[in-house]
């Protein structure tokens, strides 16, 4: 009795010839024998984020680093559909789905403001969950987003693919509106606290930056359009270069969205995932020789690990569907740590990032690499530029 035990699924396969908005929009709707929709029925479809995950590059040549990680995501989330953008197809779907704005996105001077700005229009368009290509996928994303998944009598997680029983079918039929149950409806990431509190050189810095690497929505939310107008705001207001797309379309940009905004997605606002260790446990690596300087000029430095542990035990993150110890937030952003428990983190790692078996240990669902492909290679004085820029 019961539902059968799934067996491996193969993840769908990706449409790489699309040469139009429209064929990728097809190819996300398109009926694939032995996988589900990857949008949720209309009971659910206001608050459900669809089970699409978006990628942007130039063209569908893919770097090595970007198809290493990008499979990660496709492993984790077999019966997920792919939408994989280039700059062509970028283009025609702000043409087609934002004419008013495709002269603004035509005059930014990068590739990465327009990247920005298209995750957005496609979020607020399609809905889905957009990475960024430096991204490792560490465990399915999918508790984030929804409630329980159905799962058999012994446990295991039942995958649409492995269903054939009639009984089965109809049982599934009647929990397709359980399996889209929303827990969040909009949320993006965090970059980590060590970037918020540790590396800002002006005092003023914000304590806190959301970050466009990793955001989930479901389709139509108002928030989204707060961060159109807000980047065409600043646009306005200040010179636009290759220097500052954090500024302009990109996290900091995003940071002062989310305050406007606030956290609660049907409120006109966008959560966070809190703390940012669920999506971001690693730092910039090229950012810890200016971390531990910033430190030890502070007197924060532990120079003992293990006294480090015992002062600042590392936290785990985890969710679980019982809500009875909901340490992941989705929604308003808690407490920041302040220099010294910072400080104290990163003493306790030794001022390199965890390795990955830890991050997964400790709950984390993927891992930002920080390939910063918007600048000229990885020249740790050109992500140190970065950085000044974008803590003034």
């Amino acid at each position: 009795g019961g539902v059968p035990r799934a067996g491996p699924v193969e993840p769908v396969r990706s449409f790489t010839e699309a040469t139009t908005a429209q064929q990728v929009i097809d190819f996300l709707h398109e009926e694939i024998p032995g996988y589900p929709s990857a949008f949720p029925p209309a009971a659910n479809a206001a608050d459900a984020v669809p089970r699409v995950l978006h990628v942007s590059w130039a063209t569908q040549a893919l770097p090595k680093f970007a198809q290493t990680y990008l499979k990660t995501w496709q492993t984790h989330h077999p019966t997920w559909r792919v939408a994989r953008w280039t700059d062509l197809t970028m283009r025609d779907f702000v043409l087609s789905r934002f004419p008013t704005r495709l002269a603004a996105y035509d005059a930014f001077p990068t590739a990465v403001n327009r990247a920005d700005v298209f995750r957005y229009m496609v979020l607020f368009e399609i809905g889905g969950v957009y990475v960024d290509l430096d991204v490792e996928a560490l465990r399915s994303i999918e508790p984030l987003l929804y409630h329980a998944t159905p799962r058999s009598e012994d446990g295991a997680v039942v995958s649409d693919a492995s269903v054939s029983d009639a009984s089965v079918l109809s049982r599934r039929n009647e929990d397709e509106e359980n399996r889209w149950r929303a827990r969040a409806s909009c949320f993006v990431g965090q970059e980590p606290h060590a970037h918020a509190v540790v590396l800002p050189r002006d005092t003023n810095a914000r304590s806190r930056r959301a970050c466009n690497a990793v955001m989930a929505s479901a389709p139509g939310l108002a928030f989204w359009t707060t961060v159109l107008d807000e980047v065409e705001r600043r646009s306005e207001r200040t010179r636009v270069t290759r220097f500052n797309p954090p500024e302009i379309t990109g996290p900091i940009m995003l940071t002062s969205a989310l305050e406007q905004t606030g956290f609660d997605a049907f409120a006109g606002g966008c959560g966070v995932a809190d703390p940012p260790e669920t999506l971001f446990p690693a730092m910039d690596k090229s950012q810890f020789a200016l971390a531990r300087a910033t430190c030890e000029k502070a007197g924060f430095l532990v120079a003992d690990r293990q006294q480090a542990e015992r002062e600042c035990p590392a936290r785990a993150a985890r969710i679980e569907d019982d809500g009875e110890s909901l340490l992941i937030r989705l929604g308003a952003p808690g407490e920041v740590p302040d220099l010294r428990r910072a400080c104290c983190d990163l003493s306790r790692e030794g001022f390199v990032n965890p390795p990955r078996e830890t991050m997964f240990r400790r709950g984390a669902f993927a891992v930002h690499h920080w390939v910063h492909t918007w600048l000229d290679g990885p020249d740790a004085r050109l992500s140190n530029a970065w950085r000044r820029r974008a803590s003034s």
